[in-house]
């Protein structure tokens, strides 16, 4: 990998993630953290509690100002919109990188619509202080009011060395599951009205009709981030049934495990799926998702999804961060050329 440089030393990136350091929460920007570590960007983290008052904020606000003056990183790298980039954005002086998730510009039916459209407002002005912005599908960069031309789409990854193909017997006797029973996993997080739940549920209930019981396996956060690619080989597909996403991160865990996806049409999905069978993508309809989700069950199958990984592999998305910091410490705004990009 090419490491960008200012003057002989190497840039200093500042990761600003809106969570705590401990646990689960924003794994994929922690893990992406850790790859451009291993790449040797010297990265520093830097962790923002949620913004719950105005005292908190002000503190908040307060610390991330005492650390970019004793820090002086070259570059700051905000890991969310909202209040996260309205932050890193409110203080001059340091080159901005804001990267858009989902919800920070998407619709979100759990969130109320005052606090989510000041929100989506905080995101499309730190667009415009932003040296450049990443969003992880094109459907979030179409959402941006201006600089699209600024606009990266580097979709979430996976770490294929952490998710990969394990056989369903074997994950299922480590979990202590039934071999026969048929389960469809689902991972709602901390948001199941956006998740779709309840979508899912109807959905199960059509296909279960068809081709007898299935367990629905909703995950609400419960199971440590070590476990999931034993959770997700154990199961015999992976249901997406969310009203909006950005580019979820269980799709490509799913892909590199070997393990079927049925989705509804949100984000990057049906783009990552296209390649790959079995796997399907169909409306928010409960039926037409739930004859999508019986047809893949009833074929009992593995998929090919770890032969599609090249673009939302660490790795590739790691060089792709790697390559936007040395155009933004260059001063260079340009887009990145199609070619490239497809690298």
């Amino acid at each position: 990998m090419t490491l960008p440089t200012e003057g002989s030393r190497r840039l200093r990136v500042l990761f600003v993630i809106p969570d705590s350091e401990e646990g689960s929460g924003s794994i994929f920007s922690k893990r992406q953290a850790d790859a451009l570590e291993r790449a040797n960007i010297d990265l520093i983290r830097f962790y923002l509690r949620p913004w719950v008052s105005l005292p908190v904020f002000a503190a908040e606000a307060l610390r991330y100002r005492r650390e970019v003056g004793r820090l002086r990183p070259d570059i700051v790298h905000a890991q969310y919109g909202t209040m996260t980039s309205a932050l890193c954005a409110a203080l001059p002086g340091r080159k901005l990188v804001v990267t858009f998730r989902g919800s920070d510009l998407n619709p979100d039916s759990g969130v109320g619509f005052i606090r989510l459209h000041f929100g989506h407002l905080l995101s499309q002005l730190s667009a415009l202080r932003a040296s450049r912005t990443v969003c992880v599908s094109q459907e979030l960069k179409d959402r941006l009011w201006w600089r699209r031309n600024a606009a990266e789409v580097i979709p979430s990854a996976v770490d294929a060395d952490v998710f990969r193909p394990q056989p369903k017997d074997e994950a299922r006797r480590a979990l202590g599951w039934d071999m026969f029973e048929k389960v469809a996993l689902l991972n709602v997080g901390n948001d199941p009205a956006n998740k779709g739940l309840k979508t899912a549920e109807a959905a199960v209930k059509v296909a279960s009709a068809a081709i007898g019981p299935i367990r629905l396996l909703v995950l609400s956060g419960e199971v440590a981030p070590e476990q999931m690619p034993l959770y997700i080989n154990a199961s015999d597909c992976v249901l997406v049934a969310s009203d909006w996403e950005g580019s979820p991160t269980i799709v490509q865990e799913a892909m590199a495990c070997n393990v079927p996806v049925v989705s509804t049409n949100v984000g990057d999905v049906a783009e990552r799926l296209e390649p790959v069978v079995p796997s399907r993508v169909t409306d928010r309809s409960p039926a037409n998702l739930g004859a999508a989700l019986a047809e893949v069950l009833s074929l009992g199958l593995r998929s090919n999804g770890s032969e599609h990984l090249r673009e939302v592999s660490l790795g590739a998305t790691t060089q792709r961060l790697i390559d936007l910091y040395a155009r933004v410490a260059s001063g260079g705004n340009e887009s990145r050329p199609a070619a490239e990009a497809e690298g």
